[in-house]
Order: C-alpha cells, then sequence, then structure tokens
C-alpha cells in the first residue's frame, strides 16, 4: 500500500477529525441498536418457535383437517423464514 502525504490546512485537518469522530460515534451507536434488535428478534422468533412446538405437541392426538394442517405449516415456515434473516453463528475455534 502506498501511503501520500497531503498538506492540509490545520484548521481544515481539525474539521476533519471532528467528522471523523461523529461518524465513528454514529456507528457504534447503530452498531449497538442493531445489536439490540438481533436479541429482541431472535427472543420474539424463541418465543414463536415455543408457541408452535407446544400447540404441535397439544395436536398430535387431534386429527387436523388438511386446511388446518397446512395453516400449521405455513406458521411453522413463515417463523423459519424469520429465522434465517439473520444466519446462526458459526462457532469458531476455542481459544486459551
Amino acid at each position: 500500500m502506498k501511503i501520500i502525504n497531503i498538506n492540509i490546512n490545520p484548521e481544515k485537518e481539525r474539521e476533519l477529525f471532528m467528522k471523523l469522530s461523529e461518524l465513528l460515534a454514529a456507528n457504534e451507536s447503530l452498531v449497538g441498536q442493531l445489536n439490540k434488535v438481533e436479541v429482541e428478534i431472535v427472543t420474539r422468533l424463541n418465543d414463536l418457535q415455543t408457541a408452535i412446538d407446544k400447540l404441535t405437541l397439544d395436536l398430535e392426538d387431534v386429527d387436523l383437517t388438511i386446511d388446518q394442517e397446512n395453516s400449521v405449516a405455513e406458521v411453522q415456515a413463515a417463523a423459519q423464514r424469520l429465522d434465517d434473516i439473520i444466519p446462526d453463528p458459526i462457532p469458531g475455534p476455542i481459544v486459551e
């Protein structure tokens, strides 16, 4: 990588560093917000999957119509699509 020196007015340099600092702060804020949203979505999806699992167990001994089975399958598919929005983390090697 080639480094190029550019002479910048000291006032402009301070202004650029302040803008960069503001951008970094905004980025950190957005990352925090995205992490919060991720936790909220995953929590809601887990709650939905728990409800679906309970419903599935409750209905094991009940004969459902084709329409009812299709409806349950649609809800399960929708939950899976939402779950797939954010990929599950791939565990990395354990570093000691």
